[in-house]
């Protein structure tokens, strides 16, 4: 894990934050379905749609 990177995984749905304890954050997903991620710099947020 790298410090201040951020990783949403497809298995179950958690938000990790540098480091390998995730927290709840979405639905799953998986091979075949389009993921995307952005990031709001003047807010300081992340997305994902």
């Amino acid at each position: 894990w790298e410090a201040n990177s951020y990783g949403y995984h497809g298995d179950d749905g958690f938000l990790y934050h540098g480091q390998g304890k995730g927290d709840t954050f979405g639905p799953k997903f998986t091979t075949g379905d389009t993921v995307g991620g952005g990031i709001n710099y003047a807010s300081h947020e992340l997305f994902f749609t």
